[in-house]
């Protein structure tokens, strides 16, 4: 009876799969986004950026509804809440599809911020954190990974869509694809922690994980102990920096172009940055769950893209590839670093609420971006921009290695707390 338990999947597998499932339905609000600009603007005879202020609304709900968003994740359950969200998602969608109007847009764009505070920033670190005590960094990696996937493979799908059918047929897709694939995913194969069934985390004999998840305890400090520290603040803006630094990718077609790139060419450059993200998700986790130190290294592969770019592109143009690949691995690394950092320095006792806040961070600095970026790039040319993007990525770096330093002190500080009281 006992070899046919050690014989059984492990529940915690199947949550690491339904996660990663659901990354694609996610793709949809950011990672696909962009090819409605044109048809939809069109159509209303307004801008693109009149049309774009759909996804600053996006963002900025997204930062301010995070920490609101946790708690209720933790207080329900997991698959009403994540449920919840593709109901949502799936109705923004069907709203959009018959909209007469930009400003059921930046409406429904209110509502996609709610679902993607969660399903972009929590379910991956706190889902995977809770079910893995052994490779988290690497399954977190992979479940990240999949928002590269459902990017690169949603905007040609959807590109196809439209081409074929118009834009109000693709939003129905896209609303389809939320309630048919994500209800029934959210309902079955998620749970919030092993305990729900009754099982211990992945990875739970052999390790140290009876001081972080035995006996029904969590072992850390609480957010009000963190948000007091100044290790807080250093590994909050280690991924902020490299967030922020990313958003110079706005301005990388153009750039190609100045070089003189065919419009393909410029193309294939922008997707060897969807490979590397695809990439550096899936790179980091899998190192840090070795060395963090290194980790970080690798997350600030951009201190290297940069000058490539700068120095060596308008000479030889296959450094571009490289160099926006190697971009491209930094921009993959801003959340999947960033938690496994928070989770080392503050343990599992308030990751989630801690990991809210952090985030909240990036993500109001990610809404303010695009703008800034404008007026630098405006005012200092492409090269300019990308020397602050190579400064971004130095502190990043700097900063995440500080994390590392800080986190044995912090440590310390780590008490345990009963489940039943969270």
């Amino acid at each position: 009876m006992e070899e046919e338990k050690t014989k059984k999947l492990h529940f915690g597998y199947v949550v690491a799969v339904g996660v990663f499932i659901l990354m694609f339905p996610m793709g949809f609000i950011l990672n696909a986004a962009g090819i409605f600009y044109t048809p939809v603007s069109e159509e209303f005879g307004i801008s693109q950026t009149v049309f774009g202020i759909h996804i600053a609304i996006t963002e900025a709900t997204m930062a301010l509804m995070l920490p609101t968003v946790n708690k209720l994740f933790r207080k329900y359950d997991t698959r009403v809440t994540i449920t919840a969200c593709m109901i949502l998602e799936g109705l923004a969608y069907l709203a959009d599809s018959m909209a007469k109007s930009v400003w059921v847009f930046y409406i429904s764009g209110f509502f996609l911020g709610c679902c993607l505070s969660l399903l972009i920033y929590l379910i991956i670190p706190v889902l995977i954190g809770n079910w893995f005590v052994k490779n988290t960094g690497m399954w977190i990696g992979i479940c990240g990974a999949a928002q590269g996937i459902s990017g690169a493979l949603f905007s040609t799908v959807g590109a196809s869509i439209i081409a074929a059918y118009g834009w109000r047929i693709c939003y129905m897709a896209w609303a389809g694809i939320c309630l048919v694939v994500g209800i029934p995913v959210s309902l079955l194969m998620v749970r919030y922690q092993p305990s729900d069934k009754g099982l211990q985390p992945i990875g739970y004999e052999g390790t140290n994980a009876s001081e972080e998840t035995g006996g029904g305890q969590l072992s850390g400090i609480s957010v009000q102990q963190a948000l007091r520290t100044s290790a807080f603040y250093v590994v909050a803006f280690c991924p902020l920096c490299i967030a922020f630094a990313c958003n110079m990718n706005l301005y990388f077609n153009s750039y190609y172009l100045s070089l003189g790139m065919t419009t393909v060419m410029a193309g294939t450059a922008a997707s060897a940055v969807m490979i590397g993200n695809m990439t550096g998700k899936l790179l980091v986790g899998v190192v840090a769950d070795r060395n963090l130190k290194v980790a970080v290294m690798v997350a600030g592969s951009g201190i290297i893209a940069m000058p490539l770019f700068i120095l060596v592109a308008p000479r030889i143009l296959v450094a571009s590839w490289i160099a926006a690949f190697l971009f491209g691995i930094s921009f993959g690394s801003c959340n999947t670093l960033g938690p496994i950092l928070v989770r080392n320095i503050f343990g599992n006792r308030d990751f989630g609420a801690i990991w809210s806040q952090a985030t909240r961070l990036q993500a109001i600095s990610v809404t303010v971006a695009s703008v800034v970026w404008g007026v630098i790039v405006g005012r200092m040319g492409y090269s300019g921009g990308m020397w602050i993007s190579f400064a971004l990525f130095v502190i990043a770096v700097i900063l995440g290695l500080r994390s590392i330093s800080n986190a044995e002190k912090i440590r310390s500080q780590w008490t345990l707390e009963e489940k039943e009281a969270l």
